[in-house]
């Protein structure tokens, strides 16, 4: 052998030495977080009890690994742990998916979430977390925080989470107003912020964001006009503003949203005749329950004969036997929190016709079972 295949073959040996070593060495780096992160928690089902150097860390429950036994999902749903979530599973080089839904974690969201530049899906969802949203990881595609404890204002850094597809932050308890920039997001097709204590007005900017299918801002306290300029989003299918004080009269534009199916404006001050023609032919009455100053079709309440709203001294005339009568139920399960009401509403609009497979899923798989504590 001359000196020259020698040295290539000496060469080939330490690159496959170092590449074992490396191997090993980040999978040892994978055992540790995870381990770490399990100290953090409990675990009376003992469903984390094949966490332990002894079991290969692919086969741990739970877990999946790539191509390169590095850890790629970890998924926890429902199985009853608790305890705080450990800042060690965001150092996890590889990791795209964490699901830590229908659980009792508490705490705060650790702030290394930030750090993740290869996660793509965290769902946190019904759990007791506490503090703020904290910053995300600019490669995040979906993040569901729905049904916690969470407070303070939405971060204005969430527009620049540009690869963002699907946002839920509803059921908690955040406050202030929509940030403006949250248009920039223009990949965001599902967004969801009901069930809080948002104020302030809808913003307008939400026309740049023309992927959007699904709006849920109902149950907060947003006032003002409903903006006409949602008209440009022409792949709407789902828009709910109900149980907020938002007033004026409803858009007649929006009955050129021909993908628009559910159409959620119940409980709030509108006012004046309801557009009619196009889209709005397509809508029941319960879409505009408790608005008592709107009138047409389909509600029983006639409009003036010049179409005009009635005056407002209706307001002060209204029955209030029939106001029992027909928001009674819906006054009942409020008190019972808005995620018994919003289940309600997804009740009745997934069974009411036949639905996109993306909507059925969202329904089913998102939203059963949540509730607001």
């Amino acid at each position: 052998m001359s000196n020259k295949e020698a040295k290539a073959h000496s060469l080939l040996f330490m690159f496959m030495f170092l590449f074992v070593l490396n191997f090993s060495l980040s999978q040892v780096d994978d055992l540790e977080l995870l381990l770490s992160f399990k100290s953090s928690i409990n675990d009376p089902s003992g469903f984390l009890s094949n966490w332990n150097s002894s079991t290969p860390l692919c086969m741990w429950h739970g877990i999946t690994c790539n191509n390169f036994s590095r850890v790629k999902v970890i998924d926890l749903v429902k199985k009853n742990i608790s305890g705080i979530i450990s800042s060690s599973i965001f150092h996890l080089v590889e990791i795209e998916t964490i699901n830590l839904s229908n659980n009792q974690l508490l705490g705060e969201i650790p702030k290394d979430l930030a750090s993740s530049v290869s996660l793509l899906y965290l769902n946190f969802s019904n759990n007791h977390l506490t503090g703020e949203v904290p910053k995300f990881s600019f490669s995040l595609e979906i993040l569901d925080l729905w049904g916690n404890l969470l407070s303070g204002k939405i971060p204005s850094q969430i527009g620049a989470c540009s690869n963002l597809q699907e946002l839920d932050l509803g059921g908690n308890n955040l406050e202030g107003r929509i940030p403006s920039c949250i248009s920039n997001i223009s990949r965001l097709q599902i967004l969801t912020l009901a069930c809080n204590k948002l104020v302030g007005r809808i913003p307008r900017a939400l026309t740049k964001m023309k992927s959007l299918k699904w709006i849920s801002f109902g149950y907060n306290n947003f006032s003002g006009e409903i903006p006409q300029e949602l008209v440009g989003l022409v792949s709407l299918s789902f828009l709910d503003l109900a149980y907020n004080n938002l007033s004026g009269q409803i858009p007649s534009s929006l009955g050129n949203l021909t993908n628009l199916q559910h159409l959620l404006l119940f409980g709030n001050k509108l006012t004046g005749p309801i557009p009619q023609g196009k889209q709005f032919n397509t809508f029941e009455n319960g879409s505009y329950e408790g608005n008592l100053a709107l009138c047409g079709f389909p509600l029983l309440k006639a409009c003036n004969n010049d179409g005009r709203k009635q005056s407002p001294s209706f307001l002060k005339e209204a029955d209030d036997s029939e106001t029992k009568i027909n928001f009674g139920w819906k006054v009942v399960l409020i008190g019972y929190g808005c995620g018994l009401i919003f289940g309600v509403v997804v009740g009745y609009v997934t069974f009411k016709n036949g639905e996109p497979k993306w909507f059925v899923t969202l329904y089913h798989v998102k939203y059963h079972g949540k509730g607001r504590r």
